[in-house]
């Protein structure tokens, strides 16, 4: 369906910028002279640049203003540079989690409580602090989601970091950690949550059936998650992005 003259107007008003905020790189993209009707903040995944997600702007703000929502989008930059270059949440031995997975060692990835999760959460939650000040929304308002690394960092946000849990959670290729830890803390936290998941088939980097153990255990813990498989690898598709747009909040 093609945008009317007005959605397009609409679409014309919105700026970019870099900024630090809570001492992460930014990238912010909102209307100016506008408040926002929602906050959608979204993580990259391991050893990517810091702006690896911002081309996903355009297609999130088009379907967006097909369903009439004004949001303003936060890509944060990871603290961690690394030796090789891009940045990380966390560091990550990937010799031993590539053996994990083919040696089909879930169980183990399922219990892992990375090193440095608990410093990115802080990071995180200080932004989503700070952007909803500056927008004067409230967690009522709040879809947090990434791809791979920030896609786990989005779930432990959203189970163990904000003093509201969000209204929407997006998962693109995700892993389930820190099982025992969530347990203890997780309750009804995210009963009410809209939760979108998605996961390639053929993903050579975390399998497929780690994400579908995470799907298992969101589910015991929300009424509303929808998982989608695709026959892909590790990547977001197309329908990451319809995914994330049917969680924004009613207007």
């Amino acid at each position: 369906m093609k945008l009317s003259a007005d959605q397009i107007a609409h679409l014309k008003l919105y700026r970019a910028s870099t900024e630090s905020i809570a001492g992460l790189t930014t990238n912010l993209v909102h209307q100016p002279d506008r408040r926002p009707s929602c906050l959608i903040v979204l993580m990259h995944g391991y050893g990517a640049p810091r702006d690896d997600l911002l081309g996903l702007a355009e297609p999130v703000l088009i379907e967006c203003v097909r369903g009439n929502h004004s949001p303003a989008l936060a890509f944060p930059g990871a603290q961690l540079e690394l030796d090789f270059g891009g940045a990380a949440w966390w560091p990550i031995n990937m010799a031993k989690l590539m053996s994990m997975a083919a040696a089909q060692s879930f169980h183990q990835i399922r219990n892992e409580v990375p090193d440095g999760i608990d410093q990115a959460r802080v990071h995180i939650v200080d932004l989503i602090s700070d952007c909803l000040k500056r927008f004067e929304l409230d967690e009522s308002r709040l879809i947090i989601g990434g791809f791979s690394q920030g896609a786990m960092l989005a779930v432990n946000v959203a189970l163990m970091g904000l003093s509201s849990p969000p209204c929407g959670l997006c998962i693109w290729s995700g892993a389930h950690i820190c099982e025992d830890l969530y347990r203890r803390h997780a309750k009804d936290r995210l009963r009410s949550t809209k939760i979108f998941q998605s996961h390639g088939r053929f993903d050579p980097v975390l399998p497929v059936e780690t994400g579908r153990y995470l799907r298992s255990f969101l589910s015991e813990l929300c009424d509303q998650v929808d998982y989608v498989e695709f026959d892909g690898v590790h990547q977001i598709p197309s329908e990451g992005i319809d995914g994330l747009a049917n969680l924004l909040p009613a207007s």
